[in-house]
């Protein structure tokens, strides 16, 4: 899908989601549907109204007959979902190759381990913000009854969140808060580090005595933040940050003022790129 497409046929009755309450249509706007809420939609979606109101409304009779035939034979959510994308013809080959990828992972999980994964593919593509916002959602959802297999989990991604924004110290409260549902190791030396790095070594020590941590593992968690903090300061990159948002008294301040406000202004660029 690249620009905008004319739908093939809208129809003066539409679809009714009442979950969302939105109305669909055309069978794109169904694909569009289902494509960008794959994680909150489940089987029960593909019902008798569902495969009539396709014959009847969208005209698309092989459809409706495709899809009460996998609802007969068995066919997964994954399958189903497929069926009404491919129909539409608005998505190319990598966007429904992309679609594949996550309806594999998605699988039999319930919504809120679908939310979960949807925060995870987020965090990888920069989305923090977004991320943040769903696994907050999931975490008041479950906030009544307590999710032990969930919430371990949700707070070690919010920590994990918080360390991409440099917020070391509301990262630790996370990964506090994820041990205490599940002592993971792996989680533990996340915690270490975040302790390390905001300076709060009687912390860490104490962190790695409690979880089972050696002093030799311990240790070379610190070296490797040492090594990394004197990989970050002789990086060119950061160098020349430094020297443009660090006044030395001997440039014109014109120049100093329009090389911060280029920095900023790209600092606002990548924010909006992560809210989109």
């Amino acid at each position: 899908m690249s620009g905008l497409r004319l739908c093939t046929k809208t129809v003066s009755k539409p679809y009714y989601i009442e979950e969302l309450n939105i109305n669909l249509y055309s069978v794109e706007e169904m694909a569009y549907y289902l494509y960008n809420n794959v994680y909150l939609v489940n089987r029960e979606f593909f019902d008798d109204r569902l495969t009539e109101y396709i014959r009847e409304e969208y005209n698309m009779p092989e459809l409706a007959e495709q899809i009460e035939k996998g609802l007969k034979f068995g066919d997964t959510y994954a399958e189903l979902v497929m069926m009404v994308v491919k129909s539409s013809g608005y998505y190319d080959k990598d966007e429904i190759d992309e679609l594949q990828y996550i309806l594999e992972k998605i699988g039999n999980k319930s919504v809120d381990e679908r939310m979960i994964l949807r925060a995870e593919l987020l965090m990888k593509k920069g989305k923090y913000s977004k991320a943040h916002d769903i696994l907050k959602k999931i975490m008041k959802k479950n906030s009544r009854r307590v999710n032990t297999e969930l919430m371990p989990g949700v707070w070690e991604s919010l920590g994990m969140i918080c360390v991409r924004r440099f917020d070391y110290n509301s990262a630790s409260e996370c990964f506090e808060k994820s041990i205490e549902f599940d002592m993971k190791e792996d989680v533990a030396e996340k915690l270490i580090m975040t302790y390390i790095l905001s300076d709060r070594m009687d912390d860490a020590v104490k962190t790695a005595q409690k979880s089972g941590i050696s002093d030799e593992k311990f240790e070379r968690i610190r070296i490797r933040i040492k090594e990394c903090r004197e990989e970050i300061k002789s990086d060119e990159e950061y160098r020349k940050l430094t020297d443009t948002v660090k006044y030395n008294g001997s440039t014109n301040l014109e120049e100093f003022y329009a090389g911060v406000n280029g920095v900023i202004n790209t600092w606002k660029q990548e924010y909006r790129e992560e809210m989109a």
